[in-house]
């Protein structure tokens, strides 16, 4: 059920474990909805279509198309889609390129998490007519 006024979450991310544990910080949050998980990065643009998130948090490393790959495809369409890449590469050339290429946030999953938290909870609600929907 989707709730007016809340942003919706999309997720991306192929590690079914780490995918829980990011649905459970998107219901922590209290302040978004969930819009679904996708597995991969073929799944993650079909599903953004389809749901047209508010945000997306977006794995590097999956499979059929990689989050960078997604990222630039989203950024081609959606400007307004608040992406928060979560990731095990640290390198930061891949930081600076995922940014570059419009990732709002670049966080490691292994050190991260509860900083995806803080930024879910200190979203807005989303202005009418400026989202991913338009």
């Amino acid at each position: 059920m989707v709730t007016p006024g809340r942003p919706r979450v999309l997720l991306a991310e192929d590690s079914p474990e780490l995918a829980h544990r990011l649905c459970e910080l998107v219901q922590e949050a209290g302040n978004v909805e969930f819009a679904g998980w996708a597995k991969d990065g073929a799944e993650a643009l079909q599903l953004f279509g389809q749901k047209k998130p508010e945000v997306m948090i977006l794995d590097l490393n999956m499979p059929v198309f990689g989050g960078l790959e997604v990222l630039r495809r989203i950024r081609g369409c959606h400007s307004h889609c608040l992406v928060m890449i979560l990731t095990n590469l640290q390198e930061a050339s891949i930081r600076e390129e995922c940014l570059r290429g419009g990732a709002d946030y670049f966080l490691q999953k292994n050190s991260n998490l509860d900083r995806v938290l803080e930024i879910l909870r200190s979203l807005p609600p989303p202005p009418k007519g400026v989202s991913a929907r338009s």
